[in-house]
């Protein structure tokens, strides 16, 4: 026996007593101990390495505790040849158990979150992820006998690392008939308690070829840790493959979830009785589950849509037909805010007999499901849209700014229709106003480019499961990876608690950041609608706070206000006292003007007086006598002389000049100056918030 003691515990057998274990052989079959035997080890992988190993799993216990509880002597029916072949049995059961395939890459599963509640059996459940089924391989080289129908969980309510997450194998890879087929690319829902997993649809083997087994529906038991068939009502439905599921909260019987199943296809991998030679069928038809009643409701008939509307791929009021797309749920949107279902991505064909006639959806304009009219719209987007793909990933986030919910959709990798290479990068959808922003394809420490993987979204933390990696990487052995919604990056740890929050990203483009949540998946929905949750956010360029109302920013905007009412009231002042100042510095100024012309009036009659006096003197001695005049020499030259000694040359008075006299008035100096304030008031700048479809000179978007 190959030594498996460093990655496993203490064998089964020194843990079990044969002799209780004998004693129940004749009310309990081998075979249904065997069943419980199987699932007794779980699946973990430890800090150390990255290949899983094996613990025990809390469910296998309590079935055993309930099988050998009670003490009993031997029954007659035994014999010492049964206990020996039991035994044999058991370290059977034991190899088999701790030899489980280890896996190299994992893709095409299904997945669901699980939220926590209480029991009355088992106590306390914490928030798991399931993750089932799918395809696998446990060596780079395999190209067969990949299905699985095992079934594992990861613990969400412990922090763990990405390296080594501590997955649980809860029931293994087995062919018990109570146990669902092991099928791929189906939908896995969880109830709104936690308590059920609802498996639907999904395609058989291929290689090798496995026929498809009845169109049941299966039931998982969180608390019993059992798989049963379900019995349903309703509408009778196919089962088919690489379709798309939804969860949503509230609207079933009972206030229980619904679910919902979009497109995909049929063909001989997922239909009983499907000839080979029959083309595969693409749908576009919705069914629904109610988990309140158990019954479903077909929104179409599961068939092809007819030959005029394929020609276009888009006909009145039905979604384009498509596979390996997306359905993501909504809330607060919608006719009566009731909510809807957002169809991403995916294939077609025009039921052609080529079988490679595929067709690619264009992510510009969407097909949305109204929850409350119950009918499909055609909605446009715009941003920078990503390429057309498939078997990509999708989740949402929900929280509130400004008052308003904003629902971020994160579309992650996938594959081009018809082509080989998978992706690698992140896109978002903002709702409302359906605005795509591409986030990148480079981002730091991010996963290799892949298709066909899972993506749950719990708070803030996307975590990724699985998917078809290129050829050249040998094993993709993490399978588990975690991204931050929050701040856009890759993490390599997970932490509980966090919540959703807007992308700091997006703050300029919806007003703000806010804080919620309300999550969901393909399998699952978290945190309810989202209307309950208060408005924490912190608009774009504020400084955040706390309640329904930004406290600070009121305090802040009334204080502004205030100050700048005190501030005009002064400057109203200022100006008031500076015009009466000018005021009275203008009548000082007349005044002045007016004496100095009165004082110049004055002086001019005075000397206009004083000429004439000696004029008439000097007229007098130079006519009045002739000899005097020839006596003393005068003539006009020595009159003319004369005049000038006295200051009153007859020449220079034309050019006497008149000045103001200068004022006594201090502000005089000032009077045609003005004083300015050495700062300026200015408006207060408002924000304007733009809508996305709008541009900054206010036109619509073309």
């Amino acid at each position: 026996m190959v030594n498996l003691s460093h990655r496993h515990p203490t064998p089964l057998v020194t843990i079990i007593n044969p002799y209780h274990l004998i004693s129940r052989l004749c009310l309990r079959s081998i075979s249904e101990i065997l069943i419980y035997f199987t699932s007794y080890h779980s699946l973990t992988i430890p800090s150390s390495s990255h290949s899983p190993v094996y613990h025990h799993n809390p469910h296998s216990t309590l079935r055993i505790s309930q099988l050998f509880s009670s003490h009993s002597s031997l029954h007659p029916c035994l014999s010492h040849s049964l206990l020996a072949l039991f035994i044999s049995l058991l370290l059977l059961s034991s190899v088999s158990s701790q030899s489980q395939p280890l896996p190299c890459q994992r893709w095409a599963q299904q997945t669901t979150v699980s939220s926590s509640g209480t029991t009355p059996s088992s106590g306390p459940l914490n928030p798991t992820l399931w993750i089932q089924g799918g395809q696998l391989k446990t060596r780079p080289d395999q190209s067969s006998n990949t299905w699985t129908n095992a079934l594992l969980s990861l613990d969400l309510s412990k922090p763990w690392n990405t390296g080594s997450p501590s997955l649980s194998l809860i029931r293994p890879d087995s062919g018990d008939p109570r146990s669902p087929p092991a099928v791929s690319l189906g939908a896995l829902w969880s109830s709104a308690d936690g308590q059920k997993l609802y498996l639907w649809g999904g395609q058989f083997s291929d290689n090798p070829t496995v026929t498809p087994g009845p169109m049941n529906m299966f039931e998982y038991d969180t608390r019993s840790g059992a798989w049963s068939t379900l019995s349903t009502s309703g509408d009778s439905v196919l089962r088919p493959s690489e379709g798309a599921g939804a969860v949503v909260p509230g609207i079933g019987t009972n206030s229980n979830s619904m679910a919902y199943y979009f497109g995909g296809h049929l063909d001989w991998a997922s239909v009983p009785g499907w000839s080979n030679s029959t083309p595969r069928v693409f749908l576009d038809s919705l069914v629904q589950f109610d988990m309140g009643s158990l019954s479903w409701k077909n929104y179409s008939d599961f068939q092809p849509a007819k030959t005029a509307a394929l020609a276009s791929g888009v006909s009145e009021g039905t979604p384009t037909i498509r596979a390996d797309g997306t359905l993501t749920y909504v809330p607060q949107v919608g006719t009566s805010a009731k909510g809807v279902l957002v169809a991403i991505g995916g294939g077609r064909n025009y039921q052609s007999n080529v079988q490679n006639s595929n067709r690619s959806i264009d992510n510009s304009a969407l097909d949305v499901f109204d929850l409350a009219t119950q009918t499909w719209v055609k909605q446009a987007t715009q941003g920078k849209v990503p390429p057309p793909r498939v078997n990509h990933c999708a989740v949402r986030g929900t929280a509130k700014v400004n008052g308003n919910p904003i629902h971020q959709i994160f579309v992650y990798g996938g594959q081009i229709v018809n082509g080989t290479a998978q992706s690698t990068d992140m896109y978002i959808l903002t709702i409302p106003g359906f605005t795509w922003t591409f986030v990148g394809d480079s981002l730091n420490a991010q996963p290799v480019a892949r298709a066909g993987h899972t993506c749950d979204l719990i708070g803030s933390q996307m975590i990724v499961v699985g998917g078809y990696v290129a050829s050249d990487l040998l094993c993709d052995s993490q399978s588990v990876y975690v991204f931050d919604t929050t701040y856009l990056t890759w993490k390599n740890t997970y932490n509980p608690g966090l919540p959703y929050k807007t992308p700091e990203m997006l703050a300029s483009l919806v007003g703000g950041t806010g804080t919620g949540h309300a999550t969901s998946s393909a399998g699952s929905v978290l945190g309810g609608d989202g209307t309950s949750d208060p408005d924490v956010s912190t608009p774009f360029g504020g400084h955040g706070g706390s309640g329904s109302v930004n406290t600070g920013a009121v305090v802040g905007g009334v204080l502004a206000a205030v100050l700048i009412i005190l501030l005009l009231i002064l400057a109203w002042f200022v100006l008031k006292k500076k015009a009466e100042a000018r005021a009275k510095a203008q009548v000082a100024a007349a005044a002045a003007v007016a004496a100095a012309e009165a004082e110049a009036q004055a002086q001019a009659r005075k000397r206009d007086h004083s000429i004439n006096s000696y004029q008439r003197v000097v007229s007098g001695m130079y006519f009045g006598s002739e000899g005097i005049h020839e006596g003393m020499g005068y003539g006009s030259a020595a009159s003319e002389d004369m005049a000038e000694s006295a200051g009153f040359g007859l020449a220079s008075d034309s050019r006497l000049q008149y000045y103001q006299a200068a004022s006594d008035d201090p502000e005089h100096e000032t009077e045609r100056f003005e004083p300015q304030f050495s700062t300026r008031l200015v408006p207060k700048q408002q924000l304007r918030i733009m809508n996305p479809e709008e541009d900054p000179d206010g036109l619509k978007s073309p």
